[in-house]
């Protein structure tokens, strides 16, 4: 019982992290597409998306498979779809740490084109992982 727990909340905090980091990095490419909207306006509402759904998403996912993994550790040392899972959440660490520098403005160096870029890289990491707890594959 406790276990379908976590990994419903380990679920939902995936999907509030994923759909943050998606959200803020089109708010980012956007900024830099349409000059006549205010800055403050735009990086405002990626700091909200940040602050609000990546990091309790991220916080979330990474806590309760924190806490699943100590519930029966042996049962996961033992799969290697989950070596490949850890190697997939530590890139999707990467990317939301790459958009956090990038939501610091132009002294980030991050052009839009690279957003749409890690956006896609993100989504398609996303899926594998998901694809991968799933089916199991090894």
């Amino acid at each position: 019982m406790i276990l379908s727990i976590l990994v419903a909340f380990h679920i939902l905090g995936f999907a509030l992290w994923l759909g943050g980091l998606w959200g803020t990095s089109r708010i980012i490419e956007m900024r830099h597409d349409l000059p006549g909207v205010p800055s403050e306006a735009m990086k405002g509402i990626e700091h909200e998306l940040l602050f609000r759904l990546v990091h309790p998403g991220m916080g979330l996912a990474l806590g309760c498979g924190i806490a699943m993994f100590a519930w029966a550790p042996a049962h996961y040392l033992n799969e290697g779809w989950f070596v490949l899972k850890l190697i997939l959440a530590a890139l999707l660490i990467a990317i939301t740490i790459w958009i956090m520098k990038a939501q610091r403005g132009p002294e980030g160096g991050i052009s839009p084109k690279k957003l749409r870029l890690a956006r896609n890289f993100a989504v398609a990491v996303a899926t594998l992982a998901l694809l991968n707890a799933t089916v199991r594959p090894f």
